[in-house]
């Protein structure tokens, strides 16, 4: 993923690696999750996550079956 703003909620529920290049913001609701992972086998990296202030800090991850 580019260089930028994204007011977008990440799902990834397969095994996929996320590169951000030039650290992509992903922007959150106050309250809320910049991504959600539900499955082994992910990598994000290179990303910045900003808006949340809840438990999470931007990311969780559940783990797969």
């Amino acid at each position: 993923m580019e260089a930028g703003t994204y007011p977008e909620k990440l799902t990834l529920n397969k095994p996929i690696t996320l590169l951000g290049v030039g650290t992509p913001v992903v922007t959150t609701s106050e309250h809320g999750i910049g991504a959600e992972i539900y499955a082994d086998s992910v990598t994000v990296a290179g990303f910045s996550f900003e808006g949340s202030e809840g438990a999470f800090g931007g990311a969780s991850a559940f783990g797969g079956e």
